[in-house]
């Protein structure tokens, strides 16, 4: 299992056919989730969060990565907990992006 810090592409550099949602709904696996940690606010990054092996290059992190349970349940401007060893950081949700529902599928 590798461990993913928080490490990812800015949000900027992500372009995602998705629906944008900015209240009304949470985290789950699957989406792709715009967030700052508090002590770092003018540096939002982007993240998709999978069922997967997570690579950090391409931005996909694993359900089960601390960065993803600080994500997982929450709702847009809601704050979660990233720990990562004995250091625990905040973080708020930005946006988070839905992917798309395809139909017949």
């Amino acid at each position: 299992k590798t461990t993913a810090g928080p490490a990812v592409i800015p949000a900027a550099a992500g372009g995602v056919g998705a629906a944008a949602s900015t209240g009304g709904c949470v985290v789950e696996v699957g989406d792709w989730v715009e967030f700052v940690l508090t002590d770092a606010p003018n540096d939002p990054q982007y993240v998709n969060i999978i069922s997967g092996p997570t690579d950090v290059e391409q931005s996909f992190i694993n359900a089960e990565e601390p960065l993803a349970r600080a994500l997982l349940g929450h709702g847009v401007h809601e704050k979660g907990i990233l720990k990562l060893g004995d250091v625990a950081s905040e973080l708020e949700v930005l946006q988070i992006h839905k992917p798309r529902k395809h139909p017949g599928k």
